[in-house]
């Protein structure tokens, strides 16, 4: 009688528990009403939200998500998120029924949820028992690196279940226990990675090739086969978008990029973007233990996991060196380009990610070092699973107390090493239906192509009144604006007298009757001044500014809510000569050490 129980416990306990840690991980949003996961000002998850309505949005129009005609219009921006969208894909469905605020929290802690049983399948796969894998998926699911992606909003980084499913079906087919399902299976999830997002697709690779390594001389015909199948699968489903990233990977928002002056490392970065971001987000030797603030981000690891994983490398464990030689190979590769210590400057000491940054197509892309942390925490997690099976077989009475209370202390340690836990949640920024109510058409929003970041606000608010909008995706940062757009908006004289505006250089500007001509011939139905684009404490002299504006072209608003105004865009019948407007912030050459916006 006592085995069905058991067996109905062993099959939805690991759900279960995954569930009710992942509510927890997200507790912040579900216990407050009208927060949603990071919120606030924090620096992603505007644009998360935006690309999963767009993508909604677009599916429902039959349109194609991938062009962000409702982005910089009238210019649009082509490919939205550079052909990374399947979390956006998976999204749809929960805020279909659960609206923008419950489908994205749902979402995103289906995610942690799902990272976590990702963690146990890989951890079964490896040879961990029950209770060894649950401890593993713990110890992901509570990890700094993973609730920190969640928090800033880059859900597609957090969403780690293809990867880990992946590499399962990776070490089965190396083992010869795969089958063609399995390789069918294993090439779905490596492309699902690769199109969650690219770099998981190379990390992927990273974690493969000890397990490749290991097992390659005793490959036979039918191990190669599969694996052909995996690859051919991946291939298959990824090349149409590798080929359009490298026909397009110059024009692409966000690639190239300027040298800011408070990150230029001086010789060791070259005057590289790129390089001087590889250097400052990459990790000095300890961090899994201590941060000091030469480290970009907190990322200690929960001390259970990390001393068993770290005692196990020294064990006799089956297949040990494969998870130790994927470790050490994302240990190091955490460090960066150059080694250093506690100060802000490196070492000129070199490591391998600079030869991978010098000599890899494509990887002077990558910027993040320090997301190379998740080779470190699963090859830390399996081997400290599978020490813990090993303490199963010869300590029988005492194995099954030690898993138990591994993961009774992984909950106890969190709250200590782990400042993202739980995630924060704040409220977005307010929408004023009344202020909307009404326009249909495409939007002037404000503030112009500003280099405060204040203005990503402009793609939550699309996601209410779902019009097209002049701002977009990134448009605080230069490169991230599709090409042709700044041309355009220095063609409008209208246009560059807000952008001026908008970063404190305006003195006058006279506006012609064909100026408004050529706004209403482009499209533009409306132009809206909401202080929910604009800087905090600020909002109310924002408004001023711009609304002094707009009023000597069109006069009285059309619209106006809560501080905020919209005006219909109509014919202009004579020259309108604008001035003595002062400027609120001026925005100068950002700064690490100072906000990018300073008050005259």
């Amino acid at each position: 009688m006592t085995p069905e129980p058991r067996s109905r416990l062993s099959t939805f306990g690991p759900h279960l528990l995954y569930a009710i840690v992942a509510f927890v991980v997200c507790s912040s949003a579900w216990l407050n009403d009208g927060h949603i996961i990071g919120g606030g000002d924090q620096p992603d998850w505007t644009g998360t939200a935006w690309a999963y309505w767009w993508t909604s949005h677009s599916l429902e129009q039959l349109q194609n998500p991938f062009d962000g005609r409702f982005n910089y219009f009238p210019i649009g921006q082509q490919p939205v998120a550079q052909y990374n969208l399947l979390d956006a894909f998976l999204a749809y469905p929960f805020l279909k029924l659960f609206g923008m605020y419950t489908g994205y929290n749902l979402f995103a802690t289906c995610i942690v949820y799902s990272s976590a049983w990702g963690m146990h399948i890989l951890a079964r796969t490896a040879g961990a028992s029950l209770l060894p894998a649950m401890f593993a998926g713990i110890a992901l699911e509570t990890s700094s690196f993973l609730l920190l992606e969640l928090q800033h909003g880059r859900l597609s980084q957090a969403l780690l279940f293809f990867w880990l499913v992946g590499l399962s079906g990776i070490l089965k087919i190396a083992r010869g226990e795969g089958s063609w399902k399995w390789a069918v299976g294993t090439g779905l999830c490596v492309a699902g990675t690769s199109l969650t997002y690219w770099y998981w697709g190379l990390f992927l690779v990273f974690a493969a090739i000890p397990i490749w390594i290991a097992e390659f001389w005793f490959w036979d015909r039918k191990r190669w086969k599969e694996i052909g199948i995996a690859i051919g699968t991946t291939l298959l489903i990824c090349v149409p978008y590798v080929l359009a990233l490298v026909r397009d990977y110059e024009s692409l928002p966000g690639v190239v990029r300027s040298l800011e002056p408070w990150m230029d490392f001086g010789a060791l970065s070259r005057g590289d973007f790129g390089l001087a971001m590889g250097i400052k987000q990459s990790h000095w030797p300890l961090w899994p233990l201590f941060h000091i603030d030469v480290d970009p981000d907190d990322k200690r690891i929960a001390l259970v996991p990390l001393l068993i994983g770290l005692y196990a490398c020294f064990q006799t464990l089956p297949e040990k060196r494969r998870w130790v030689a994927m470790l050490v190979i994302g240990y190091i590769l955490t460090l960066g380009p150059y080694l250093k210590w506690m100060d802000k400057t490196p070492f000129g000491l070199p490591l391998p990610y600079l030869f991978l940054y010098d000599y890899m197509p494509f990887f002077q892309r990558f910027w993040w070092p320090q997301r190379l942390e998740l080779l470190v925490i699963v090859g830390l997690s399996i081997l400290a699973a599978l020490q813990m099976e090993r303490w199963f077989l010869y300590l029988p009475k005492s194995g099954r107390s030690i898993a138990i209370a591994g993961i009774v202390l992984v909950f106890l340690d969190t709250p200590l090493r782990n400042p993202y836990f739980p995630v924060e949640s704040h409220p977005p920024r307010r929408f004023q239906e009344r202020l909307y109510a009404g326009m249909k058409g495409p939007i002037i929003t404000l503030p112009v192509i500003s280099p405060n970041e204040i203005s990503r606000h402009v793609l939550w608010l699309q996601t209410h009144h779902q019009q097209p909008i002049l701002g977009g995706l990134g448009d605080h940062i230069t490169s991230h604006r599709p090409n042709g757009f700044d041309s355009y908006v220095k063609s409008r004289t209208i246009l560059h007298a807000l952008s001026e505006l908008s970063v404190g250089t305006f003195h006058m500007a006279t506006i012609e009757p064909e100026d408004v001509d050529e706004l209403i011939a482009d499209g533009f139905e409306w132009i809206v001044v909401d202080p929910a684009n604009f800087s905090p404490g600020l909002e109310a002299k924002w408004a001023f500014a711009f609304s002094s504006f707009c009023t000597q072209i069109w006069g009285t608003p059309s619209t106006q809510a809560a501080g905020g105004y919209g005006w219909k865009i109509t014919k202009l019948h004579h020259p309108v000569v604008i001035s003595d407007i002062a400027p609120v912030e001026r925005l100068g050459v950002r700064t690490e050490e100072s906000p990018p916006a300073q008050s005259p």
